[in-house]
């Protein structure tokens, strides 16, 4: 019995290493390709696996490009947006992490997905359902800590609010190839969130926030 304990172990290791070798082939493949030149032969190829497999995992192209990107995304950080005594300072760190991802790598990937999306309406589904959504989720339960705090004034329209803060910076991912710069983000958090104050008191508190973030970057 226990050598088949231990044969199971080693091949459980075995697809485990399989399958993270697929993701991070199929990732790096639409990073440097894009989604429209993605081949479950291609990947194959690059991850020394056999096609069989990789059809047994995943029944479409799309279902395993998302699952390539969740397997590169770390934003947020352990599946949480950081607490403190400002929701808005919060918010702004989340998408200063949320910018930095997509300034590289994966914003590329990214946006090859999405602009395969309108030939492909299973992309979408699949994003919105599995990367989008969660994260929304998370950043719409902020906002309302920060009404029930009474940080943001309690009659903002939640989803707009969402919606005036992240759109915008897919929209700079997929029409400009140059990083998304932490100073424009903190300009545009302390925009929307100025507006949706309760006082003057969270953006002045991102302004600090940005100051010493600038501060730090100028030192040795």
């Amino acid at each position: 019995m226990g050598g088949d304990v231990s044969s199971a172990s080693r091949g459980r290791k075995r697809s485990e290493a399989t399958r993270k070798a697929i993701l991070r082939a199929a990732y790096l493949l639409l990073v440097a390709d894009g989604y429209r030149a993605l081949t479950f032969e291609a990947v194959a190829a690059h991850a020394g696996a056999g096609r069989p497999t990789i059809y047994r995992w995943w029944p479409s192209k799309a279902a395993l490009a998302i699952d390539a990107l969740l397997s590169e995304t770390h934003w947020p950080e352990g599946g949480t947006i950081e607490s403190s005594a400002s929701a808005a300072r919060d918010i702004t760190v989340a998408l200063q992490r949320m910018a930095k991802s997509l300034s590289g790598n994966y914003g590329r990937a990214l946006a090859s997905l999405i602009g395969a999306a309108r030939d492909e309406p299973e992309i979408l589904a699949m994003y919105k359902e599995r990367i989008a959504g969660p994260r929304r989720a998370l950043a719409m339960s902020c906002l309302r800590h920060g009404i029930e705090t009474g940080e943001f004034r309690a009659d903002i329209d939640i989803d707009a609010a969402l919606d005036a803060l992240i759109l915008p910076i897919f929209v700079k991912l997929m029409m400009s190839t140059n990083p998304i710069e932490p100073d424009w983000i903190d300009r545009q958090a302390r925009l929307v969130l100025g507006a949706i104050a309760a006082n003057p008191a969270p953006a002045k508190a991102i302004r600090r926030s940005a100051g010493k973030r600038k501060s730090r970057r100028a030192g040795p």
